[in-house]
């Protein structure tokens, strides 16, 4: 089920429901702020790649890294930036040529 259906679905409960105006001014205020937050984390997730080789999401806009958490999401928590030099060479190693290519269209000097 996508956002937007769950969304209708839920507008159409709190639609139906016996409540006073009130209560439903509370449950439609929820619902949009769940709304906006699903919103706000897809965008986010549209900007960043999964690079494979070493577990990780890349912002290629932005420079930054993120470590993938057990849930393969990205763990937005700890960004790791690329133009302040925090990635180890290690994981520049690990990458395959794939996702290295990926790493390298990230212009640092316009970050």
């Amino acid at each position: 089920m996508n956002t937007e259906t769950l969304i209708k679905e839920l507008l159409y409960v709190l639609l139906n429901l016996k409540i006073n105006s009130k209560k439903f001014f509370y449950l439609l205020t929820f619902v949009y702020i769940c709304y906006i937050l699903i919103l706000k984390q897809t965008i986010k997730m549209k900007n960043l790649i999964y690079l494979k080789s070493v577990g990780s999401y890349l912002n290629q806009q932005k420079g930054i890294i993120y470590p993938t958490l057990k849930n393969n999401q990205p763990d937005t928590e700890c960004p790791i930036f690329l133009k302040d030099d925090e990635v180890s060479k290690e994981w520049f190693n690990s990458l395959s040529s794939d996702d290295m290519h990926q790493v390298n269209l990230v212009d640092i000097n316009r970050l």
